[in-house]
């Protein structure tokens, strides 16, 4: 029984491995969502806490500053991403503590005129723009995306739907994460499919959990090089 068992299992995990994968690349847009969630709670927070008001500025700025460092730079090294986020809390955070303890006077005079803050009207329609911007996103990620096959690749996109069939045999992949503020912030790298009958390889960005996906393409590929060899060995048998 368990010897029957144990081998049911294996060809639904062989059948499980030869499924082909699914790969959506994303706009830039979508890496947006944490200004998105801190402009609710800041919206949320001036309308019920309006006398701290300026906190709630501040952290928008600091997440949003953050955003575009991401969207518009491709930050290489964790060192350079802490030793960016380390300086833009300690300056906003001694900004604010010195508009309360007058630490350094001179400084206090320029910030006196500084006040990062808004109504909460400006916080729920900066949240709603954006995520009317990344619903749109999404939903046109989901009509362009890429089928990975062993042998094939395919490229649905448009609407009505354009398929566009790519013979690859022997295709190959390779990763690379070259921004580590977008891994952070959806795991995403770049895929890079290579093939023998291909004119030039297709570069696939912002991959949402590339980890993920390309350990399934490694899974697929590999499972049907060994299905080939399992073949090959009973003909020569």
């Amino acid at each position: 029984m368990a010897s029957q068992a144990s081998q049911s299992q294996a060809p639904a995990e062989n059948l499980h491995e030869q499924t082909p994968v699914i790969v959506r690349p994303l706009p830039k847009v979508v890496f947006f969502y944490p200004a998105m969630l801190v402009s609710i709670i800041a919206a949320f927070g001036t309308y019920l806490d309006e006398p701290h008001r300026g906190i709630y500025g501040a952290a928008f700025m600091i997440v949003f500053g953050i955003n575009l460092l991401a969207v518009g730079f491709d930050i290489t090294h964790t060192v350079a991403l802490g030793g960016g986020l380390t300086f833009l809390v300690a300056l906003f955070g001694a900004l604010y503590a010195n508009e309360y303890f007058n630490v350094v006077g001179w400084l206090r005079e320029i910030t006196s005129h500084i006040h990062l803050y808004a109504n909460p009207q400006f916080y729920a329609i900066f949240a709603l723009l954006i995520f009317i911007t990344e619903l749109i996103a999404l939903m046109i990620a989901m009509l362009d995306y890429w089928v990975i096959t062993p042998n094939e690749i395919i490229h649905r996109h448009g609407v009505p739907r354009n398929v566009e069939r790519m013979p690859a045999p022997q295709v190959r992949v390779n990763k690379e994460i070259q921004d580590v503020l977008e891994y952070l912030l959806l795991q995403s790298g770049k895929l890079i499919l290579h093939g023998s009958d291909m004119g030039q390889a297709i570069v696939l960005d912002n991959v949402a959990r590339v980890n993920h996906k390309e350990a399934r393409i490694q899974r697929l590929l590999g499972a049907m090089q060994v299905d080939v060899v399992e073949v090959d060995h009973g003909v020569n048998a």
